[in-house]
């Protein structure tokens, strides 16, 4: 409690319906950890009597690790896993994201419709935000053709699971907890909420910001506060009003993207730096952030370190480096270039390499060859949906695999991971994509590390979990971040730079006006506002030959904090084209 300030305390003492606003920064995590701490240690509850529901499985890990000199622990963990522990006789089995996009790309072969796969998403999150908000009635033909399949396959999806567990707990009294603690309360769909309805007992704990809702195409609702004044009597509200992350100019310019609100007050001293840059299209934005990190790290080449005692950064490691964008498109051309110059980097989140389908696959195989646990390849299988080759293969070939698994102890693991490619046939899948051969090569460096090391396939097995469970991004590796604002959420970093600050991209404007700005802006607040000390947000004249212009949104940020340059790309571009006019004008005259 010593380490809490004056506001946090309070909170953490506080009994009954606690509402807390926790902006970025203010200490949310040690916030909800110091509860549960100061129920198990001050008696006033009892680890089954307390229960911490939290949106990741990074979150629950990071409460977990915090809390772990404590004996005995509360369930800490995300809805759908304390659903999954919940549901009695759950003789079904839990389909993730790539089976269901596999089920529905079936279903739809079935009756002779062609779907792109971000088609297949967006019927997806139709189908979800019809379970969350409970409309089972629904007429849709797709949605009864997929519930049918999963219901008579005894298949259940993630909405699924929350719809058993809220069935469960309206029938059984038993499902109350004295203590019920939720992070990320922003985030809360309808389900979820009418969830933590139901659960919460005598004393409630929830903490978010509203600012930092971004998940409204998942069901999540900004107004879910609101909702708390409307079912819960004699709640009390705390406001956390200390940055401990970011120097005051970053959260000064980051609150001016919503008028009337108040900004945080930074802990530190330090002014920072924030940055406009003009540059000419997507690949100078590349070359000039990858220039920035060797100039503030003092380079990765011999010639480059040569100034790094020069560097007035010189403690400042890969690792204190994010790059975050709207949309993944936007990402690969980032990745290229850091590939190009051999700085180490890493993907978070769902454009991350160990989401890719083959190294997916290559992985579910790694984990057979360890547990020789032939329902692992199943599933493996299965995640190659209509893809009857796939699993025609993966059933010819676990004689093969069995022999693999006897010798790969003498086998280093980019030998073992080459043979797996080789029995599957995936090098002429992954030779077809220069992304998809950046991807592997980068997946077999990062698995080098344990080449050396006593039973390196434990290691692996071990650190790709750990990878899992934090959304595929390794704090401990000394590698710039790449990531989406979605992917960027509960990180922080020294220096965050910002692309494709342009119309179109930010805000992200689709089709038929279904834009909510709202939303945009609060997604460009979450990208913000994971920086510490400096900031630089990028537009450029083009982006993928087509002429962009700057953000709506610089006429809320502009501010005399924000200093606007130019890339010396642009200028050098403009002296080609002048020279190319010019020789074109001359070779006119003949």
């Amino acid at each position: 409690m010593n380490n809490l300030n004056p506001k946090q305390q309070k909170a953490v003492k506080s009994d009954g319906v606690v509402v807390i606003i926790a902006g970025p920064g203010t200490g949310k995590t040690r916030a909800l950890t110091a509860r549960v701490e100061y129920l198990l240690t001050e008696k006033k509850a009892g680890p089954k009597e307390i229960l911490a529901l939290t949106f990741t499985k990074k979150a629950a890990a990071q409460m977990k690790e915090r809390l772990a000199h404590l004996k005995s622990l509360p369930f800490i963990g995300t809805f759908h896993a304390f659903a999954s522990q919940s549901i009695p006789n759950n003789n079904f089995r839990i389909i993730d994201q790539k089976e269901q996009l596999s089920i529905l790309e079936m279903l739809m072969i079935k009756n002779k419709k062609s779907l792109t796969q971000k088609n297949l998403k967006q019927l997806l999150q139709e189908i979800s935000l019809s379970k969350t908000n409970r409309d089972l009635h629904n007429k849709n033909e797709v949605f009864i053709l997929y519930n049918k399949f999963l219901q008579d396959s005894n298949l259940l999806d993630f909405d699924d699971l929350l719809l058993l567990l809220y069935k469960t707990i309206n029938t059984n009294d038993d499902f109350r907890f004295e203590h019920v603690l939720v992070d990320e309360f922003q985030d809360t769909n309808n389900l979820q909420y009418e969830i933590i309805k139901k659960l919460a007992s005598s004393h409630l704990f929830i903490i978010g910001d509203p600012l930092q809702s971004i998940y409204t195409f998942r069901g999540a609702d900004s107004t879910v506060f609101e909702k708390i004044k409307e079912d819960f009597t004699g709640y009390s509200k705390i406001i956390f009003e200390t940055n401990y992350r970011s120097t005051q100019s970053i959260i000064d310019t980051s609150t001016k993207l919503f008028a009337g609100q108040t900004p945080l007050e930074s802990a530190h001293k330090s002014s920072g730096l924030i940055q406009l840059v003009h540059t000419a299209d997507e690949y100078t934005e590349a070359d000039w952030i990858v220039n920035k990190i060797n100039e503030s790290i003092g380079g990765t080449d011999l010639l480059q370190a040569s100034d790094f005692s020069k560097n007035k950064n010189q403690n400042l490691r890969l690792s204190d480096f994010a790059v975050i964008y709207r949309t993944h498109h936007v990402g690969r051309v980032l990745g290229q270039r850091f590939s190009q110059s051999a700085l180490p980097y890493q993907v978070i989140g769902g454009d991350s390499p160990y989401d890719q389908k083959e190294i997916s696959f290559i992985i579910g195989v790694l984990r057979y060859i360890y547990d020789k646990n032939k329902e692992i390849l199943d599933s493996v299988s299965r995640s190659g949906g209509s893809d009857k080759k796939v699993i025609k293969i993966v059933s010819t070939y676990y004689d093969a695999l069995k022999k693999l698994s006897e010798k790969q102890e003498n086998d280093p693991l980019s030998t073992l991971i080459h043979k797996i490619m080789e029995i599957f046939n995936l090098n002429k899948k992954i030779a077809q994509s220069q992304s998809k051969q950046r991807n592997l090569q980068q997946f077999i460096n990062n698995l080098s590390q344990f080449e050396k090391k006593k039973n390196p396939l434990k290691k692996v097995i071990d650190y790709l979990d750990y990878l899992k469970e934090h959304e595929y991004y390794d704090p401990k590796a000394d590698k710039v971040a790449l990531m989406t604002m979605h992917a960027a959420k509960g990180l922080e970093f020294n220096t965050v730079f910002i692309c494709g600050f342009e119309e179109g991209l930010i805000p992200l404007l689709k089709k038929q006006n279904q834009t909510d700005l709202n939303e945009e802006k609060r997604l460009l607040y979450v990208a913000i506002t994971r920086a510490k000390q400096d900031l630089y947000l990028f537009y450029t004249d083009s982006r993928q030959h087509k002429k962009v212009t700057i953000s709506r949104f610089y006429e809320l940020l502009k501010n005399k904090q924000l200093e606007e340059i130019e890339d010396a790309a642009i200028e050098k571009q403009k002296k080609r084209k002048e020279k190319w006019l010019n020789k074109k004008s001359q070779m006119e005259l003949f």
